[in-house]
């Protein structure tokens, strides 16, 4: 008799949860990463590109990738009218960018496939140390319900956290996820194939000189406050034109910490103003490759207070 009540509840509860779920759908109408594309005009090209923040155009689309690659095809003037369609999405991933290439390709609308992604691969840390976690934010794809109520309880919050952990470069979730972005592109490139759509696959480029590392955004619980007093000090140096003392500073924080990210980034702008370009170059690249956080993620930390450059359900809600 209490095996059945049980059963009876469950079952119940799981009924009350299908309708809750049918009802978010009809509210939503379809899922976010499954935009509705219309016919398209005769003898006209379309061109649908997926990917993240870089796709989507923060913090202003009119004026983001996607609109200036639409601009740049209708200036050439040659050949059939192209029409280029932004299904990019803030703080997504290469999972999304699948569930988009996805939809794209099977509605049968398009003519060709731009992948822009890779950027927020390690945005999401919810599934690093629990299976549970990253369960519930796979919930966020595939439930309309679970989109509505995350979006209602959560959606003025910042995409990015005020201090973010480093990704542990040698763990298993970190290859995990590498593992994870292969297996996303490999399906997009074969469902296209299959398909007959052209695909391109791009890299954003980064401009190295300009953005800096984020070890003041950083949750080192083992940094010795002297560190960022340091970091201070260099860049005030710098700036008065010190060279010589700032590269005393960083010589003898690097014999005390090491290789690190901040300090290789000091090394290469001193070496850009003495006109060692080919050292710079190096160094620059090197910063990015010791940053603990991807370069490309900094932006979202810079902007994280404008109201653009937040996610109506990301994963930090």
């Amino acid at each position: 008799m209490i095996l059945a009540r049980i059963a009876l509840a469950l079952v119940s509860a799981g009924l009350i949860v299908a309708l809750m779920e049918g009802g978010a759908r009809l509210m939503e109408g379809h899922p976010p990463w499954a935009e509705p594309l219309g016919p398209k005009a005769l003898g006209s090209l379309r061109v649908a590109v997926v990917g993240g923040s870089t796709v989507y155009g923060t913090p202003l689309p009119e004026l983001g990738f996607v609109s200036q690659l639409d601009f740049l095809l209708k200036e050439l003037g040659s050949g059939p009218s192209v029409e280029v369609v932004n299904l990019g999405e803030l703080a997504s991933s290469s999972d999304w960018a699948r569930r988009a290439a996805f939809h794209a390709i099977a509605t049968g609308k398009i003519d060709a496939l731009v992948v822009l992604t890779a950027h927020n691969e390690f945005l999401n840390r919810s599934g690093e140390k629990s299976w549970l976690r990253g369960w519930e934010w796979e919930g966020l794809l595939h439930s309309s319900l679970v989109r509505m109520v995350t979006a209602y309880a959560g959606g003025t919050r910042s995409a990015m956290p005020v201090r973010v952990n480093p990704v542990d470069r040698e763990s298993g979730w970190f290859h995990e996820r590498l593992a994870r972005y292969r297996e996303n592109l490999s399906g997009i490139v074969r469902e296209a194939k299959e398909s007959g759509i052209p695909v391109i696959l791009m890299t954003a480029p980064a401009n190295l000189a300009d953005w800096r590392p984020v070890h003041h955004d950083i949750a080192w619980n083992h940094v010795d406050p002297r560190y960022d007093a340091q970091v201070a000090d260099i860049a005030a140096l710098k700036e008065a034109g010190d060279r010589a003392a700032a590269e005393r500073g960083v010589s003898s924080w690097r014999a005390e910490v090491g290789e690190d990210a901040m300090f290789t980034f000091f090394e290469a702008q001193i070496a850009r103003q003495r006109g060692d370009l080919v050292s710079a170059a190096r160094l620059f690249r090197r910063a990015a490759d010791l940053d603990p956080y991807h370069l490309s993620l900094i932006h979202i930390c810079r902007c994280r207070r404008k109201e653009r450059c937040r996610s109506r359900w990301s994963p930090y809600h």
